[in-house]
């Protein structure tokens, strides 16, 4: 199991010693001038020369320093090997120092949930239908 990192030096580590691969794609759309917009991530990660799974974050709105957490999934045969708490470490650590994240995990999300969780998020609310609202301030 892959432990939260406290730097980029352990993280590399850790990706060279289980030839994992992380990919990180800047989107920005292309929109007429005045038009707002705002710039979204798209993070893969690779095992064995395969997708083993992706992470989408963006911007909470045009111009701010909070990112929220859209989807994170793990290929069904590479769950339960740490690869999900190292793509959230890195998306984090992607970002400048003091940008805060964002994230809501449906009722059935338990898994996600307690990821992130150890991640430095923190539980800010609950939705009337039991969607779960995290935060995890910036450092």
């Amino acid at each position: 199991m892959i432990q939260p990192l406290k730097n980029i030096r352990g993280m590399l580590v850790q990706i060279i010693d289980r030839g994992i691969i992380l990919r990180h794609a800047a989107v920005t759309p292309s929109r007429p001038e005045g038009v707002e917009g705002i710039a979204a991530w798209l993070d893969v990660i690779e095992k064995e020369e395969k997708p083993a799974g992706f992470l989408v974050s963006a911007q909470r709105c045009e111009g701010s320093d909070e990112i929220e957490i859209y989807q994170l999934s793990i290929v069904r045969e590479y769950r339960r090997q740490g690869l999900a708490s190292l793509l959230v470490d890195y998306v984090i650590k992607q970002h400048e120092l003091g940008a805060a994240f964002y994230a809501r995990c449906y009722p059935k999300s338990n898994e996600a949930f307690s990821l992130l969780l150890a991640q430095g998020f923190k539980q800010v609310d609950t939705q009337p239908l039991g969607t779960r609202e995290l935060y995890r301030y910036a450092a």
